[in-house]
């Protein structure tokens, strides 16, 4: 009885996150698409940070939907896999800006709407949502290295962009971490690492969020049954 009772709760929460990771990232996106500053361009959707919005609110918006009108049935687990990816994507925006972007932007642009909503409230509303709703997620450790995939298609297909001359805003790369011409691949000059380093970090960066997620997801089943 309070098995069901839990579940029940958690199934109107659940619909609750997803409706505001949704509500948030249009919000988020809203505000960039009218702003002048980080992001606010005619290439704004070549962000990793709109597009891992984008992806989340995708997958969130199936799965409300499906609980809505299959609220009894399981919903495939190539579909809780693909939430999982796009999951670690939105904390890997979260983790990354407040780690290594915040810092070199100015006050306005931290305070402001599309800072707000895009790097913090639907990453943390995507994270909780998937910790407390998707415990019927079948995971594998092989699952992790899934994590990867958008990251690695993101960061080839921007290099891919930019070597063929299209700019971010008025640069080369969206991240400075990407700015071949200035960090250059391997070496380590005024400017800091290589573009490979900073690639390798992240991608390690990745697998350890995707491995904190599974563990914490398989301590909750646990705890539910």
């Amino acid at each position: 009885m309070e098995i069901t009772v839990l579940k029940r709760k958690t199934f109107y929460i659940g619909m609750l996150l997803k409706l505001g990771v949704i509500i948030s990232c249009c919000i988020g996106i809203y505000y960039t698409a009218g702003g002048k500053g980080f992001m606010g361009s005619s290439s704004m959707w070549l962000y990793f940070t709109i597009q891992s919005n984008a992806w989340i609110a995708f997958i969130s918006f199936i799965f409300l939907i499906y609980d809505i009108l299959n609220r009894n049935r399981e919903i495939s687990n190539r579909f809780y896999i693909l939430k999982f990816i796009f999951t670690v994507s939105i904390l890997l925006t979260f983790v990354v800006f407040a780690v290594l972007l915040s810092p070199l932007m100015p006050l306005d642009y931290l305070i402001s709407p599309s800072n707000i909503f895009l790097h913090n409230i639907t990453p943390i509303l995507a994270v909780i949502d998937f910790i407390l709703c998707d415990y019927k997620y079948e995971s594998k450790w092989t699952h992790i290295l899934y994590v990867l995939i958008m990251p690695l298609l993101y960061v080839t297909f921007t290099l891919i962009l930019s070597f063929s001359g299209i700019m971010f805003g008025k640069e080369i790369v969206p991240y400075f971490f990407l700015n071949y011409e200035k960090l250059g691949w391997l070496s380590i000059n005024q400017y800091g690492m290589g573009v490979l380093y900073w690639i390798i970090i992240l991608l390690i960066l990745l697998l350890g969020m995707g491995t904190g997620l599974l563990m914490i997801l398989k301590v909750r089943k646990r705890k539910l049954h």
